[in-house]
């Protein structure tokens, strides 16, 4: 008689004692070694070795989270201490000086370039010099950072031509609207990957578009 084994499965599972009635049916399962075709192991055997599996999963898993977390404490910590340094700033120059600083040293970024439009000009800052139109519509209308390979809208024309770079991070400043943008590059193509996630970089383009706004408007 053929059976279904969806319902031997059922039914096993309905009479959980069945096996301490028929405990000797044990001794005769042999099962598939499931990374050897050619070899069968007990139930028991099986179990031990399926249980093998899972923890060495979990294992891997737990190493993860636990890399992952180090990983998101570092950068809250630098975090942290760039909104601790900004707060520290006595005045506009010197918050443009400390924002460049802290992206240099503190998260390590070969290329950061900061430009702002719509405020004052300082003399020989190049924050406040000329912003590709292309780049300027683009953080207008931009709603998250870009992190990626390309340079785009005329990105690229902010830094060096003698330094190539494969990998950008494109943060908008805003306050009602936005007013600047942060961009960031490195030679490295995976520094700034597609597929990182950008909720850091947003808080960081919070904190540094509310500290400028502030001192731009208290520099008028």
């Amino acid at each position: 008689m053929s059976m279904n084994p969806d319902a031997v499965a059922a039914w096993l599972n309905n009479h959980p004692d069945f096996f301490e009635h028929y405990s000797a049916l044990l001794t005769h399962l042999h099962l598939p070694h499931p990374h050897d075709g050619g070899h069968t192991v007990s139930l028991s055997q099986r179990q031990v070795l399926a249980l093998r599996e899972k923890n060495h999963a979990l294992e891997t898993r737990l190493r993860e989270l636990i890399g992952n977390a180090e990983v998101n404490d570092r950068i809250n910590r630098q975090v942290h201490e760039l909104a601790v340094a900004m707060l520290a700033a006595q005045n506009l120059p010197e918050l443009l000086d400390t924002i460049e600083h802290q992206f240099h040293e503190r998260f390590v970024v070969p290329q950061a370039q900061v430009r702002l439009w719509g405020g004052i000009e300082l003399d020989n800052r190049p924050e406040f010099g000329p912003v590709p139109a292309e780049l300027k519509a683009y953080v207008m209308r931009m709603e998250t950072p870009y992190c990626g390979p390309l340079a785009v809208h005329g990105t690229l024309s902010l830094f060096s031509q003698d330094i190539l770079l494969k990998s950008f991070a494109v943060i908008p400043l805003k306050n009602e609207y936005p007013f600047g943008v942060v961009v960031l590059a490195s030679p490295d193509e995976n520094r700034f990957s597609n597929q990182m996630g950008t909720l850091f970089l947003e808080r960081i383009g919070e904190m540094i578009g509310a500290a400028l706004h502030h001192r731009v408007h208290a520099a008028l």
